[in-house]
């Protein structure tokens, strides 16, 4: 934790050539700033570069959050690593509480509520 993060570039190098962050990323890093329970706020510098400035950072900030997806994955070795701790029933339960899961299950009816909702609207 620091009081206050510096952010040297905006862009970074991907497999497709030279790219801006995205959103989720630069708010990750800015949100670095401020230790808990010391600071009651943080301070983030992001430098202009010769191939980055202002505009740059004000059209990351704008994009908005990326939506998020669960990377959670069950293998075997997580089945048996849960399986020597927990009996079947905790295990399975613990699999249920996964993000991917709350996406895919409760999470996704809420979604469509939403989306019924914002097409009545329109």
């Amino acid at each position: 934790p620091a009081r206050t993060t510096i952010i040297s570039a905006l862009g970074r190098m991907t497999d497709d050539g030279p790219a801006l962050l995205p959103h989720n990323e630069l708010l990750q890093m800015a949100g670095r700033a401020g230790r808990r329970g010391y600071d009651t706020e943080g301070h983030c510098i992001v430098l202009q570069t010769r191939f980055e400035g202002p505009d740059d950072a004000w059209h990351i900030i704008r994009q908005g959050p990326e939506p998020l997806q669960s990377q959670f994955n069950v293998s075997y070795g997580l089945v048996l690593n849960l399986l020597s701790v927990y009996s079947m029933d905790e295990a399975r339960e613990f699999c249920n509480k996964s993000f991917g899961t709350y996406l895919r299950g409760e999470g996704a009816v809420k979604r469509q509520a939403e989306i019924a909702e914002l097409e009545a609207r329109a």
